[in-house]
């Protein structure tokens, strides 16, 4: 797996096999040895936690998936119709409603360990669309809980 250090406008990011983490760096000769691969691991973990939700929505019977008691989430800024706001008992109720087997794809992580939060982009691919919907969604990890999910759509239409 290949590591790189890279500028950003939030301080320094960590390429990490296609996975950005940012790590909270201004210097990048300042970085302590041995925090790539901690980091490395941080941005795993946290992405393993906010894969189980999108997990619970494309592979049928699939439960794990890891919320906070007092979780939040929000579809297109709460724009959406209906507009999701749900508590966790709606939450998980509305994940097994979901039938979006192989449907979300080209999954791309950016992971900040510092804040614990994850940003996915993917597309969603649906039969009869000649082009993919963009989802872009943020993960906000508590105590190894998803605590807050943002999910913004973009149709290519």
């Amino acid at each position: 797996m290949r590591t790189r250090w890279s500028k950003s406008l939030v301080g320094s990011t960590l390429l990490i096999g296609g996975l950005w983490a940012t790590a909270g760096f201004a210097d990048f000769s300042n970085i302590p040895p041995g925090v790539e691969k901690q980091l490395e691991r941080q941005a795993e973990e946290l992405i393993a936690i906010s894969e189980t939700y999108v997990d619970a929505l494309t592979v049928p019977g699939n439960e794990g998936v890891l919320l906070h008691p007092d979780v939040r989430r929000w579809t297109q800024q709460n724009i959406a119709e209906p507009p999701r706001n749900d508590d966790r008992d709606e939450l998980l109720e509305s994940i097994a409603e979901e039938d979006l087997d192989g449907v979300i794809t080209n999954r791309r992580w950016t992971v900040d360990v510092v804040r614990q939060e994850t940003f996915l982009i993917a597309d969603i691919v649906l039969e009869g669309l000649p082009l993919p919907i963009t989802l872009y969604e943020r993960f906000l990890i508590e105590d190894g809980l998803i605590l807050e999910i943002e999910a913004i759509f973009l149709s290519p239409f």
